[in-house]
């Protein structure tokens, strides 16, 4: 089987992306602002929305932007980068369980990061989830850990992670 890594809009995989957010338990309070987040972010340029595919069948997805897309969050506004237009924001990703450890999350971010240093990001930011291992993975990729982040969303524990692209 063969894996591509495709650019997608949110518009056109919406279903899938929100029943991801349904899936991890996530009200619908929140999976309503997060869908009028990625709905206006479809139109900038600057985001970067990737889904991995096998036979036409989705395995998982990646989305993210600019750090002012995310504008709406306390935590992202008092970074120092804020506003300096460097750095794009890892905001979500998700892998289905059955294809989870064959390295979809690894292809989806090898994409996502030859996209944001092509659109000339100097930084990738993103809040990892701990229990996922996520920081242990972006660790592994060269990122550091700017702090733990208690509750950050949905009481789990998150690292601040950041990543040079330069």
């Amino acid at each position: 089987m063969s894996r591509v890594i495709r650019y997608i809009t949110f518009h056109e995989n919406s279903d899938i992306i929100l029943g991801a957010l349904r899936y991890e338990g996530c009200s619908e309070r929140y999976i309503k602002h997060v869908s009028g987040l990625y709905a206006s972010m479809d139109s900038n340029p600057r985001s970067i929305f990737l889904g991995a595919y096998e036979n036409h069948n989705p395995r998982g997805f990646m989305l993210g932007g600019s750090f002012e897309s995310f504008e709406d969050s306390l935590l992202l506004v008092r970074d120092p980068d804020f506003g300096s237009g460097t750095c794009v924001y890892l905001s979500y990703a998700f892998v289905f369980p059955p294809y989870r450890r064959e390295g979809v999350f690894s292809d989806l971010f090898d994409c996502f990061l030859e996209r944001a240093k092509h659109m000339e990001y100097e930084k990738l930011k993103t809040h990892a989830k701990t229990s996922y291992d996520l920081d242990r993975f972006l660790r592994n990729r060269g990122a550091v850990s700017l702090g733990r982040v208690d509750d950050w969303w949905m009481g789990e524990v998150f690292e601040k992670m950041e990543l040079s692209l330069t």
